[in-house]
C-alpha cells in the first residue's frame, strides 16, 4: 500500500483533529491503513471487531489494517486526534505494526495525563509545520511515542456485543427510523430481551441511544446546511415531528435547538425555528 488511499490524500501519513474534520460511517469500515485515535475531550463509544470500547481523554486506540471499526455514539463535546499511516510509512524500528500483532488486545489504553498532553501538543504543532517531509518525520515520531506509551499502559477492557445488540446497533446506524419491534425482529429475539441486553451492554436504553444518534444526524445536516430549516433536518434524521425533536433535544442537551445551532453554526431559518421552540410543536 502506497499513498493512494483516499483518506491519505496522496501522503504516506495524515492527521487531523475530529472537531475540524468530522467523518461519519453507517457501518464498520476496515482500511488498508493503521488508524490511531487519541481522545482529548468528552467520551465516545467505539465498535472494533465486534467489541465496544470507550474512548475519553487520555485513551489511545490502535485500529490495525483490516480491523473493522466504527464510531457508535459520542458526547457533544467529544474530540480526538486521528492519525493514519500507510504500510511503507511504518518501515522503521520502534513504530507500531501495520497488521494486528499476535495476542493483541483490541481495547484502548489509558496513557495518563502527561502522555496525553505530550501527544496532543505534538499533534497540534504538526498541523502548523510547513513542508510535507518534515511533517511526515514528525508524525513518525508521534507514532513511535504513542506506541511506546500504549505498550507501557494498562489495558482497558471492552465488552463483546451480543449478536442481537450488534445487529440492532448496526441497523440503527443505517436507518434511524427503526423502532424496537423492527430491531428485535431483525435480531431474532423479543423486544423486551433486546431492550435488557442493550441497556446492559451499551450503558443506556435503546431509545436513548437512537435519540442520541438522531441528534448527531441533525448535527451533520446542520454542518452541511443541506436542510432549509430545523424541521426539515429533524425529519430527515428520523424524528417523527419537530415537537418530538424539540423534546428530545431539550432533554439530552439542555437548551432549545435554534439557540444551540445559532451558537454553534448559525441559524437555518431562524424565525421558523423560534416559533417552533416557543410552541414546542
Amino acid at each position: 500500500m502506497g499513498t493512494d488511499h483516499p483518506l491519505l490524500e496522496g501522503h504516506p501519513l495524515k492527521h487531523w483533529r475530529r472537531s475540524t474534520r468530522r467523518r461519519f460511517a453507517a457501518r464498520p469500515e476496515s482500511h488498508d491503513l493503521l488508524v490511531v485515535l487519541l481522545g482529548i475531550r468528552g467520551r465516545m463509544n467505539y465498535l472494533i471487531d465486534g467489541q465496544v470500547v470507550g474512548v475519553e481523554r487520555g485513551s489511545l486506540l490502535f485500529a490495525h489494517a483490516g480491523q473493522a471499526h466504527v464510531l457508535l455514539s459520542e458526547t457533544r463535546n467529544f474530540d480526538m486526534w486521528v492519525v493514519l499511516a500507510s504500510e511503507p510509512a511504518l518501515a522503521a524500528e520502534g513504530l507500531p505494526p501495520f497488521a494486528v500483532p499476535e495476542g493483541f488486545g483490541q481495547g484502548p489504553r489509558r496513557i495518563g495525563e502527561a502522555g496525553c498532553a505530550e501527544l496532543e501538543q505534538m499533534a497540534q504543532g504538526l498541523t502548523e509545520t510547513a513542508g510535507d517531509a518534515v511533517r511526515c518525520d514528525g508524525l513518525r515520531y508521534w507514532l513511535a511515542r504513542a506506541w511506546a506509551l500504549w505498550c507501557k499502559a494498562d489495558t482497558e477492557s471492552g465488552a463483546h456485543l451480543h449478536p442481537a445488540v450488534e445487529s440492532a446497533v448496526l441497523a440503527l446506524k443505517a436507518d434511524l427510523t427503526l423502532g424496537a419491534a423492527a430491531l428485535a425482529e431483525r435480531s431474532g429475539i423479543r423486544a423486551e430481551t433486546l431492550g435488557r441486553l442493550f441497556r446492559a451492554q451499551m450503558g443506556e436504553s435503546l431509545v436513548k441511544f437512537r435519540n442520541r444518534a438522531r441528534l448527531e444526524a441533525v448535527d451533520r445536516i446542520a454542518e452541511g446546511k443541506t436542510a432549509r430549516n430545523l424541521t426539515d433536518a429533524a425529519l430527515e434524521a428520523g424524528f417523527g415531528s419537530y415537537a418530538q425533536f424539540f423534546r428530545v433535544f431539550q432533554a439530552l442537551r439542555g437548551m432549545a435547538p435554534h439557540a444551540y445551532y445559532q451558537e454553534k453554526r448559525g441559524p437555518f431559518d431562524e424565525q421558523r425555528a423560534k416559533r417552533h421552540d416557543v410552541s414546542g410543536s
